[in-house]
């Protein structure tokens, strides 16, 4: 059944450092998160199995996928399949969204 997430009312919940996500529309096999960041910081690499694409809102990046460094900028986007590590690093305060396939249920909890 369809359910409509309004952006307004999306929590906005601490990552660590200058990290947030919002939790946006989602279902058992799929899941958009908005990832914003309040400052440049660079992240360590981490793996799931879920398959993932990342799409640059706002910001500079530099994606470390699998110990390459790709810089990304508004309107880039990538398909990063499930278990390679990665991260995204950011440039400067930026916004992404991350599309999960499944769900993220950890980040339910």
């Amino acid at each position: 059944m369809p359910e409509l997430v309004r952006y307004q009312d999306s929590t906005v919940i601490a990552v660590k450092g200058p990290i947030t996500r919002k939790i946006l529309a989602h279902g058992p096999s799929l899941m958009t998160v908005e990832v914003s960041f309040s400052e440049a910081f660079v992240d360590v690499p981490h793996s799931h199995f879920h398959d993932q694409i990342c799409v640059i809102l706002e910001g500079m990046f530099e994606l470390n996928l699998n110990g390459e460094m790709i810089r990304m900028t508004p309107g880039d986007s990538i398909f990063l399949p499930g278990n390679v590590p990665h991260c995204a690093n950011s440039l400067t305060p930026g916004k992404l969204l991350d599309i999960f396939n499944p769900r993220r249920d950890d980040f339910l909890k």
